[in-house]
């Protein structure tokens, strides 16, 4: 199983729960699934529902750990626990949305949102998935509405951190419609605070927009770049299939600015962390990797890009 995904369940969006492991799902980043931090899992039957979702969201059994979740939050609703509840009502509507079901992952979030009031927690890990969901299904003024409440309610010592994801989110919105002056800007605001932030994931999501706000400029090369200062980051945080596909992206970046090289480099990189990690996108990968290999007259790489070819050749006629 890969540790994919394309969302949340706390990622570095959502930097206040409990991190299990990082998702990325439809170009937003989910991290892991959320846990009471500060009580303790008095019921054992929650305990043990909450721990199986844990374990099968982490090994990327993603629709297993729906099933989990919901369990685990019929039972938080039994015990009328309002952080049980807001906790997996939160992780399930990560998993969901995961998955692409957007409407019910919305709905969850609602419940998410509404138990985190009663018990008194902070909600704007709730908010921020909301405002992704929103983004997702074109709600850009609800998008807008989120990220005003959001900044709104951060602490102080928190509020750099939701500053710069707010800016990220809004120049991806910017993207979305279009609108370069506004998602330059709103980069740009998010990149002033990138000294204050300390961790990989949100490095690597700055580094994303930044990237897409270039392609929306025209400038492929950089976008290139930035992808691969995505890669890195991600490769830093131990996020390997999404670190692929950053490769990947960035090798798509190099061949429209006419960088061969660059992208026979990227490609090929990609596909063998792919194959490494069993994923049937490997083979694809390495043939656009040699086909850019090829138009890069890199004898060398062609030559390391056949051989891996040949392994997965030969590890697909091994398959049952």
């Amino acid at each position: 199983m890969s540790d994919r995904g394309d969302g949340a369940i706390r990622s570095p969006f959502f930097p206040f729960r409990a991190v299990v492991l990082i998702l990325v799902v439809h170009g937003v980043l989910l991290v892991g699934c959320s846990g009471p931090d500060e009580a303790p899992r008095t019921d054992l039957r929650y305990g043990a529902l909450v721990t199986v979702a844990e374990g099968r969201f982490a090994a990327g059994q993603t629709e297993q750990a729906v099933d989990s979740y919901g369990r685990a939050l019929q039972r938080a609703r039994a015990m009328d626990d309002a952080g049980a509840i807001s906790d997996c009502a939160y992780n399930l509507a990560a998993c969901l949305m995961s998955l692409g079901d957007l409407d019910k992952a919305r709905d969850y979030l609602l419940e998410a949102r509404c138990a985190a009031k009663r018990s008194g927690r902070p909600r704007l890990d709730a908010l921020f998935l909301e405002a992704q969901v929103a983004r997702l299904q074109s709600r850009a003024g609800d998008v807008a509405a989120l990220c005003d409440e959001i900044l709104s309610l951060a602490d102080d010592d928190d509020e750099s951190l939701w500053a710069f994801q707010v800016f990220l989110l809004r120049a991806r919105l910017a993207c979305d419609a279009g609108a370069k002056q506004e998602s330059r800007e709103n980069l740009d605001r998010a990149l002033n605070l990138l000294d204050e932030i300390d961790d990989h994931h949100l490095r690597a999501l700055a580094a994303l927009v930044k990237g897409e706000v270039l392609l929306l400029d025209g400038s492929h090369a950089g976008a290139a770049r930035s992808f691969e200062e995505q890669a890195l980051n991600l490769r830093q945080a131990g996020r390997y299939y999404d670190m692929a596909c950053a490769l990947l992206r960035a090798g798509e970046a190099f061949l429209h600015a006419s960088d061969a090289a660059g992208a026979a480099d990227c490609l090929f990189r990609a596909a063998r962390s792919l194959f490494a990690q069993g994923e049937p996108d490997a083979q694809v990968a390495a043939q656009s990797a040699h086909a850019a290999a090829r138009r890069a007259n890199d004898p060398n790489l062609i030559e390391r890009i056949d051989l891996l070819l040949a392994e997965i050749r030969a590890a697909e006629n091994q398959s049952p």
